[in-house]
């Protein structure tokens, strides 16, 4: 009995199984690269403030809460654009025509 094409893929070859394992070391050693350049970039940053540079409170105390009284002008509503161009016109004139046929008008 011959060994039919499915059997011959299923066996493989052992190039397939090497190949893989190349892959996955080449995978790990792009990681450890990548962590590796991380860790020297990290390291030249400054680093945290020493606690004299820390701000501190003054003499008086804590300073007290800013609230605002509301002074300023109520907004205002937004303005209707100005209608650019007699295009926009005729556009807006027809519109308002088909909803007023629809019944959207009355």
């Amino acid at each position: 009995m011959g060994v039919t094409m499915i059997e011959q893929l299923a066996a493989g070859s052992g190039t397939s199984g090497i190949l893989l394992a190349i892959v996955g070391v080449l995978v790990v050693a792009v990681l450890l690269a990548a962590f590796v350049w991380g860790r020297r970039i990290k390291a030249r940053e400054p680093g945290p403030p020493l606690p004299e540079q820390q701000p501190r409170l003054p003499e008086s105390g804590p300073v007290g809460d800013v609230v605002e009284t509301g002074n300023s002008p109520a907004p205002q509503p937004p303005q209707q654009p100005p209608y650019t161009s007699s295009r926009t016109k005729a556009l807006l004139v027809m519109l308002a025509f088909r909803l007023e046929i629809l019944g959207y008008g009355r």
